[in-house]
Parts: structure tokens; C-alpha cells; sequence
């Protein structure tokens, strides 16, 4: 008969005492963990590299959406050539400021143009957000960039099944308008000379920014970088037509303060003039900042319950929980549905 194995439990002190008594067999010295200086430089790489990620996830999308923006009636071959296309070729440059890869972007370029392994097709979205407290609800209009529309279609819907919202026609609730953001230097004359100029060139109307906290939320920090460039030899120059609305005194007196050091200006025009504006603007020695397409609200908009907005003005309000909801949206549609743009009709959201 086979014999069995007896198997002794031991006590547990006994057993802690001989744990305490056992060592490995390395001749290594012992090293605590959070000690190794690999750690430390792994765990920061890994934020590092997921920073960075993120970062160029943002410029991608914003490539293949000023591709798949550019005017149809143009030549082929034009949209995806920085030189005709001044918001491609201006998120190139910045792209290449941060250091990314010549043939990372090239390769975006080709995706977003047909041109590489995936052709992708754009897919626009019209859908009201979930509804707030008070039964306002923000209409949205979801641009994508996808090899897969069924799959894109299901994933926007999965999205609003999670967060609330549906689709729904809003298309009607927004103009495509093409807008220009310029800053009046010295070397461009004054702001009449912009504004005439602008007018000559197709532009419909021509909006400063007032200085302060509020123009500046409005501009990206590349933004701010080409202002204090073209700055460096200019002085702040105060509208002075009355043709367009202009900055109140007190703004102006914030402007000679240093808020902006010259001023900036959004020029709205057709979107077929975008690029025969913005190269004239240039070329009379303003500097350019941006240059795009945008659906804008072609009425009253909804605001959070804290801003300093009319209420005659105002379509409704929401709260900041409600905008946390919106940011959640954002981010899903971004991550799982191939999401390069969304327009809404609330003031400030989203922030790019």
C-alpha cells in the first residue's frame, strides 16, 4: 500500500522564524523597490511619452480636418499642399516646433488625403447633447474621419447611450464661415488699413478682440508666441475706423497696460476666400495666426450659469457639471469614434 505523506502545519511563530531565517541564493545585494534609479527614470519617461502622444493625437486630428475642410472646388493636389492650404500649413509648422517626425506628418498628410494605405472618409454628425437640469440640451455637429463609417456610426451612438444625447438634425443652427485671426502691426499700417484691406479681399466683417483674461483664454499658446514676435518691433495700434465695432476706451487703455501688445482682430469671409484673404494680409505685413474654416451658431447661444453674459442674449444656461459631461463626451468621441472636430452652440466649448 502505498504510503501517504504526512504534511506538518506548523505554528505560526515557528513559521515566521524560519521565513526570517531564509535568504534567496543570489550574491546580489538586496535593493528595496523605488530605489533603483531606472524606476524613477522609467515612470517619468512613460508620462513623458504619454504627453507627448496626446499632444500629437490633437495636431493629427486637427491635419485631417483642415484636409477634409478645404473648399472641393479647389484644383486637385491643393488641399494637402501646405502652400495653398494656410491652416494645414501652419499645423505643420507647429508640429514641427514640438519635434515630431518629418515622415509622423507626411504620413498623416498622405492618410487624411487618400494618398496612404487607409483612405478615409469624412462623416458628419448632427445630435443634441444630454439635456441639463433646466431641459436645455447643446446642438452639436460631430465631424469624422474614419476607414469604417458603420463603425464609426456605431461607436458615436454607444457614446450617446453612455453620456446621454441623440442624434438629431442641427445642421440648420450653424454657418459655415471662413475666419482669419490677424494681429495689427506696425509693419501692416494701422487698423483702418487692415480693415480696408480685408474688406477688398471678401471679408464680411472684422471683430477685435478686447484685451484681458477674456481674449487671451481665446488664444493658443502658439498663438501668443506669434504675437509677441510680431510685436517685438510694433506698438499697440487702437482701432480708429467706425465702420466695425471697436474696443472701448477702458480696453484700449488695457491694451497701452501690455493685456495684448498689438491687436488682435478675427476677419470673417466666405470659405472659398480663406486663403486669397490671409495671404493678403500677410503680404501688407500682418501677421497671420490662424486661418480656418469654422460652423459658427447662427443664434443666441447657451452659457454656463457663472458667466458674464446678457440674458437677453443668451439662449439658456447650464452648469459646470454639465460641461464636465460634455468634456466626457468629447474625450470618448475622440478615443473611439475617429472624432476630429465638434461644433456646438455653447459659449467656450470646446475649447479647441
Amino acid at each position: 500500500m502505498a504510503k501517504r505523506l504526512r504534511l506538518e502545519v506548523l505554528p505560526l511563530r515557528q513559521a515566521v522564524q524560519l521565513w526570517a531565517t531564509t535568504r534567496p541564493f543570489t550574491a546580489c545585494a538586496v535593493c528595496a523597490s523605488g530605489h533603483n534609479k531606472w524606476s524613477k527614470i522609467k515612470h517619468k519617461k512613460q508620462a513623458n511619452d504619454a504627453a507627448r502622444g496626446a499632444s500629437y493625437g490633437t495636431i493629427s486630428r486637427e491635419i485631417i480636418a483642415a484636409i477634409k475642410a478645404h473648399p472641393s472646388a479647389a484644383p486637385a493636389g491643393q488641399a494637402w499642399d501646405p502652400a495653398h492650404n494656410v491652416r494645414l500649413g501652419m499645423l505643420v509648422k507647429k508640429a514641427k516646433e514640438l519635434g515630431f517626425a518629418k515622415d509622423k506628418i507626411e504620413n498623416t498628410i498622405a492618410k487624411a488625403s487618400g494618398r496612404g494605405a487607409d483612405n478615409l472618409q469624412t462623416a458628419t454628425y448632427e445630435a443634441l447633447g444630454p439635456a441639463g437640469e433646466n431641459g436645455h440640451a447643446v446642438a452639436l455637429v460631430i465631424e469624422c474621419s474614419t476607414d469604417s463609417p458603420a463603425r464609426t456610426h456605431a461607436k458615436v451612438r454607444e457614446t450617446f447611450n453612455k453620456v446621454g444625447g441623440r442624434l438629431s438634425s442641427t445642421a440648420h443652427l450653424f454657418d459655415r464661415v471662413g475666419i482669419v485671426r490677424a494681429a495689427c502691426t506696425d509693419a501692416g499700417g494701422t487698423y483702418d488699413a487692415l480693415f480696408e484691406l480685408a474688406v477688398e479681399h471678401g471679408a464680411t466683417d472684422v471683430v477685435p478682440l478686447l484685451p484681458g483674461s477674456r481674449a487671451r483664454a481665446k488664444l493658443s499658446d502658439s498663438e501668443l508666441n506669434a504675437i509677441l514676435i510680431a510685436a517685438a518691433d510694433a506698438k499697440p495700434q487702437p482701432p480708429m475706423s467706425s465702420l466695425s465695432p471697436s474696443p472701448s476706451k477702458d480696453a484700449a487703455a488695457a491694451a497701452d497696460d501690455g493685456d495684448l501688445p498689438v491687436l488682435v482682430v478675427d476677419v470673417h469671409c466666405a470659405p472659398a476666400d480663406v486663403r486669397g484673404l490671409a495671404e493678403a494680409l500677410r503680404g501688407a505685413g500682418h501677421a497671420v495666426l490662424d486661418a480656418e474654416q469654422k460652423l459658427l451658431p447662427n443664434g443666441p447661444l447657451l452659457h454656463v450659469q457663472d458667466a458674464n453674459a446678457d440674458a437677453d442674449a443668451t439662449a439658456g444656461w447650464v452648469d459646470g457639471e454639465y460641461v464636465q459631461r460634455l468634456d466626457r463626451m468629447l474625450s470618448l468621441l475622440e478615443d473611439n469614434a475617429d472624432c476630429t472636430r465638434v461644433w456646438s452652440n455653447l459659449a467656450g466649448w470646446p475649447a479647441r
